[in-house]
């Protein structure tokens, strides 16, 4: 309890510190001295190197971590280790910054939000908060899960439509589900989606800071702009369908508690991950261990 106690104060500081900034640089201010006119530090212009340093500082990060086999103790299964959990919330924090600022700022057929230079300054410089730690966050993850090989148990194919059906129609039904891996089949499409998703926002998002320095042409910011907002839209709508999901529906609190705690009960994963059980009980170590 003491490592997830140590990440969440880790976050929440990182967090703080970046909102600190933000909000300090948006305060308005003489442009020159004894100049009337009035203006505000714009992260993205003088701070935007900071966003190349978070991915690079992840592709650091994630090359040098290494991750724990699974470890299971007195009935207990370490589904996620302290690792997966503070890329989960850190990414998480970072894509709630930029869907707020982002929307404040004006989205798609939302119009801005957020008047008057100040305000528009905070809203602005607490997307930049969230870009970096995107940035970090986003490489940290990409760079450790395609290293440690951890890929291939998030991603779906085609047999796992079906499997995701009768995952929901047996809750429902309140029947036997059907045997399932580490992730549900549903979580590995939807991790799919949320490649897709991310991947938009992050390719129109290069383009759109790389403007802050470099002319781009108005034909090309005409075009990367409403993608870089359809591909947020996509992210607010899977995150919308997460939440339901992930915390409202009550057959899905145990997943919930495993994303903080970062363990599951034995029989839990027996019930609702046959597969991972099986696979888990197969292993010669976990078979010794457990006898």
């Amino acid at each position: 309890m003491g490592t997830r106690i140590s990440i969440a104060i880790t976050v929440v500081v990182i967090v703080a510190l970046g909102v600190v900034m933000a909000v300090s640089a948006a305060v308005i201010v003489p442009m020159n001295a004894g100049d009337t006119s009035r203006t505000y530090d714009v992260l993205f212009n003088s701070r935007g190197w900071l966003v190349l340093a978070a991915a690079a500082l992840g592709l650091l990060a994630g090359a040098f971590t290494r991750r724990p086999t699974v470890r299971i103790e007195d009935g207990i299964v370490e589904r996620h280790d302290g690792v997966a959990i503070f890329e989960h919330w850190l990414h998480v924090v970072a894509v709630l910054l930029l869907l707020g600022s982002g929307i404040a700022l004006g989205f798609l057929f939302i119009p801005r939000l957020v008047t008057g230079a100040h305000n528009t300054g905070v809203a602005l410089n607490l997307h930049w908060v969230g870009v970096v730690l995107f940035a970090f966050s986003g490489v940290y993850y990409a760079t450790n899960t395609v290293l440690s090989g951890r890929l291939k148990e998030h991603l779906a194919g085609l047999e796992d439509i079906n499997v995701g059906i009768a995952h929901y129609r047996a809750q429902l039904a309140k029947s036997e589900p059907p045997a399932e891996g580490k992730f549900y089949a549903s979580e590995r499409i939807a991790y799919v989606y949320m490649l897709v998703a991310l991947g938009l926002v992050a390719l129109t998002g290069v383009v759109k800071l790389l403007a802050y320095g470099i002319n781009m042409p108005a034909g090309l910011m005409g075009v990367v702009t409403p993608l870089h907002d359809v591909g947020a839209l996509l992210v607010a709508l899977f995150l919308i369908a997460h939440v339901l999901m992930g915390a409202v529906v009550p057959w899905s609190w145990p997943e919930l508690r495993s994303m903080v705690t970062g363990k599951l009960p034995l029989e839990y994963v027996q019930q609702h991950h046959k597969a991972w059980y099986d696979e888990l009980m197969g292993s010669p170590a976990r078979s010794k261990e457990n006898q």
